[in-house]
C-alpha cells in the first residue's frame, strides 16, 4: 500500500473502539431497515422520484454502516487498504451529492403541477408519461452518473481512508472540480428550493380547495391531502437542510485553496491512498444522513397507507401458512363384540370410504337496497340526502385505490371515463366514483381491476362546489357507487361468480384488464 500518511497512522494508531464507531453504524443500519417499507410503498405507487430519494439515503447509510464496521479504530486503517472496495464506494458517495437534490427537484415539480388547476388531467397520454420518465431518469440517475465521471477525471489521489468514516473521495483544485462537483450540486439545490417556494405559494393560494384539486389529479401518490402534505413536508425539510450544507461545503473548499485552476492530465498521484487517523471523530453530515432516514420512515412508514400495506402483507403471509383448522369431534365407534375361544363372529363388512357430512354454507348477507342507508349506518353521523341516481358505462382511468377515512372505514375510489359521439368527433367525460367496501377478498377483487377495465356503475350522486384558480365558483359531481358491474366474470379472481356482494351493491365483471393495460379475452 502506498500512503503519504503511513508514518502518522503508525504513531497515533490505537485499538480502542470509540463510541462513534458503535453508535453511527447502529443508527445507520436501523435507518436502512426502516426505510425499506417507504421504498416499497413508493414503488407500488409508481413514484420514481421519491423512490430514488429514499434509495440514495439508504445507500449512503449502508456505506456508513459498512465503513464503521471495517475501520472502527485508527489501527484498523493499516490492516486493509480497501482496494477496489473503496474505489467503488467513493464513486457512489460522489453520486449521492447530487442524487438526492435531483430527486427533490422532480418531487417539487410534480407537486407544483398537481396544484395547477389549468392543466388538471385524470390520465396522462403515453407521450407525456415517456417525457416524465425521461426527465426523472435524467435528474435522479443521469446527473449522479455525470458526477461520477467528473470525479474520475478530477480526483487528486485514489481516495482517503479515515477512521470510522472509511473511504472518502478526494479532488484536485481545477475548474473541473469546481464546476462539476461543487457548483452543480448547489445549483440543483437552488432549483429545488425555488420549486419548493412555488409549491408553498400555490398551497397557500388553494388551501381551502386543495382536497378537491388533488382528487382530480392523475397521480395516485397525490390524490389525498395527507399524502401531499407528507411528501411536501419531507421535501421542504430536506432541501432547507441540504442547501446550507452544500453551500457550506462549497465555501469551505474554496477557502482551502485556489479553485478553477488549469486542469492537468498528469495523474501521477492517482494510485496514492491517504490514511487519516482521527481518533473516532465523525463529520456532522453522517449523523444528518441517519436522521433523514428516520424522518422518511416517520412520514411514510407510520401512516395509514403504510399500516394498510403491513396488514395486507401479514394477510398474504397468513394465507401462505394457514393454521390447522379445528377438528370436528365424531362419535366414538361402537364397542367391538366379545370374542372367545368357543365363539366365532361374522367379520365386519369391508370399510367404505364415506366423506364426512359438510354443512351447507351460510346464506349471503342481505344489505339494504340503497347505498345511502348503509353509508348512514357505517360512515355518517347525520341522515344523508339523496340528490340523484345515475348509471355510467365506461373504462377505468386508473386502478382503484384504497383511501382511509376519519372514521376508520376504508373507501375505494376510482375514476371512470365515458365516450360519446361519432368516432371522428368523440367527446370524453370523466367521473370520480367512491365505493364504501367491506373487508375481505371481495374488496381485493375490486382493487385488482386494472386500468382500462370496462365497467357499469350505478350510484348516488351529489354536487360539490369550490372556487377555481381565478376565484370563480366551480361545481364537481361526486358519485357514491351502488352497483359496479363488469362483463367477463371468467376473468375475475373468483371464477364462476357472476354477481358478487360488496356491501352496498353488486359487482359483475364486463371486461377486465390487467395492471399492464392489456385487454382480457371475452
Amino acid at each position: 500500500m502506498t500512503t503519504r500518511n503511513a508514518t502518522l497512522a503508525e504513531e497515533f494508531a490505537s485499538d480502542t473502539v470509540p463510541a462513534t464507531a458503535i453508535l453511527l453504524p447502529i443508527l445507520a443500519m436501523l435507518s436502512v431497515l426502516l426505510d425499506i417499507p417507504p421504498l416499497i410503498w413508493h414503488i407500488r405507487n409508481h413514484n420514481m422520484a421519491a423512490c430514488f430519494l429514499v434509495f440514495w439515503f439508504m445507500l449512503v447509510n449502508t456505506i456508513n454502516t459498512l465503513n464503521a464496521f471495517i475501520w472502527p479504530t485508527d489501527a484498523s486503517l493499516l490492516r486493509w487498504d480497501g482496494a477496489i472496495f473503496c474505489d467503488i464506494e467513493v464513486k457512489l458517495i460522489v453520486a449521492t451529492y447530487i442524487g438526492a437534490t435531483g430527486a427533490l427537484i422532480c418531487i417539487f415539480y410534480a407537486l407544483y403541477h398537481a396544484l395547477d388547476t389549468d392543466r388538471t388531467v385524470l390520465s396522462h397520454t403515453k407521450a407525456q408519461k415517456t417525457r416524465k420518465l425521461a426527465w426523472e431518469l435524467l435528474a435522479c440517475l443521469g446527473a449522479p452518473i455525470l458526477c461520477m465521471i467528473v470525479h474520475a477525471l478530477a480526483q487528486d489521489n485514489r481516495y482517503e481512508l479515515v477512521t470510522v468514516m472509511g473511504c472518502y473521495p478526494t479532488t484536485d483544485s481545477s475548474w473541473v472540480t469546481g464546476l462539476g462537483l461543487w457548483l452543480l450540486p448547489v445549483a440543483f439545490s437552488i432549483a429545488a428550493a425555488v420549486f419548493g417556494a412555488l409549491v408553498m405559494h400555490r398551497t397557500m393560494t388553494y388551501r381551502k380547495n386543495i382536497s378537491a384539486i388533488l382528487n382530480s389529479n392523475s397521480s395516485s401518490t397525490l390524490k389525498t391531502k395527507r399524502r401531499f402534505a407528507r411528501l411536501l413536508i419531507m421535501s421542504l425539510v430536506l432541501i432547507f437542510v441540504l442547501l446550507p450544507v452544500q453551500a457550506y461545503v462549497l465555501i469551505w473548499n474554496v477557502q482551502g485553496g485556489p479553485y478553477l485552476t488549469v486542469y492537468r492530465w498528469n495523474r501521477s498521484k492517482w494510485h496514492d491512498i491517504v490514511v487519516i487517523p482521527t481518533g473516532g471523530e465523525v463529520q456532522f453530515d453522517r449523523w444528518l444522513q441517519a436522521v433523514f432516514g428516520f424522518g422518511i420512515f416517520a412520514l411514510f412508514g407510520a401512516g395509514r397507507d403504510a399500516r394498510e400495506m403491513y396488514r395486507m402483507a401479514l394477510l398474504r403471509i397468513a394465507k401462505r401458512n394457514p393454521q390447522p383448522s379445528l377438528t370436528i369431534a365424531h362419535p366414538p365407534p361402537p364397542p367391538s363384540p366379545i370374542i372367545n375361544s368357543t365363539q366365532t363372529t361374522t367379520p365386519y363388512p369391508p370399510h367404505k370410504n364415506v366423506l364426512p357430512h359438510i354443512p351447507p354454507p351460510p346464506p349471503p348477507l342481505n344489505f339494504p337496497s340503497s347505498s345511502l342507508l348503509l353509508r348512514r349506518a357505517l360512515f355518517s353521523t347525520t341522515p344523508p340526502t339523496r340528490v340523484a341516481r345515475m348509471t355510467i358505462v365506461g373504462r377505468l382511468a386508473d386502478s382503484p385505490e384504497l383511501v382511509p377515512t376519519a372514521t376508520g372505514q376504508d373507501v375505494i375510489r376510482y375514476a371512470l371515463g365515458t365516450s360519446t359521439g361519432p368516432r371522428d368527433n368523440r367527446t370524453t367525460s370523466w367521473w370520480r366514483v367512491a365505493c364504501f367496501a367491506q373487508e375481505g377478498g371481495l374488496r381485493e377483487l375490486v382493487l385488482g381491476l386494472g386500468k382500462g377495465s370496462l365497467v357499469y356503475v350505478e350510484g348516488d350522486c351529489s354536487m360539490n362546489k369550490f372556487n377555481d384558480k381565478e376565484g370563480k365558483p366551480t361545481s364537481a359531481l361526486s358519485i357514491v357507487q351502488r352497483k359496479l358491474k363488469s362483463l367477463n366474470a371468467s376473468l375475475c379472481a373468483l371464477r364462476g361468480m357472476r354477481l358478487i356482494c360488496l356491501g352496498i351493491g353488486n359487482i359483475e365483471v364486463m371486461e377486465k384488464r390487467n395492471s399492464e393495460g392489456e385487454g382480457g379475452s371475452e
